[in-house]
């Protein structure tokens, strides 16, 4: 996985795409002849304590909790609101969420 994964990802699918696989959150959009296309990682809702991943042994990682909201319109397009969580907290259409 490439640093700009998700330009990666909109340029070689020539598609929208939407994935959490790599656990950071990232957002990138490339122009092909038929529109612009867009990627998006959404990072993850796991557990990121040491404890929880001692398999990294110590090492830091660039993950960060996220989630998204997505609008579709009739005619295909949609909307993605990216939601970050930072230590536990974010906002939702402008109302805050503990968690």
């Amino acid at each position: 996985m490439t640093t700009n994964h998700t330009r990666q990802h909109a340029i070689n699918l020539g598609k929208n795409v939407m994935y959490g696989h790599t656990h950071d959150v990232q957002r990138s959009s490339v122009t092909h002849v038929d529109g612009t296309h867009a990627a998006f990682s959404l990072g993850c809702l796991k557990d990121m304590s040491c404890e929880a991943n001692l398999w990294l042994k110590g090492r830091r990682t660039n993950w960060s909790h996220a989630f998204a909201i997505i609008d579709w319109h009739n005619d295909g397009d949609f909307r993605a609101d990216i939601i970050d969580i930072s230590r536990g907290r974010t906002f939702v259409w402008g109302k805050p969420i503990n968690g």
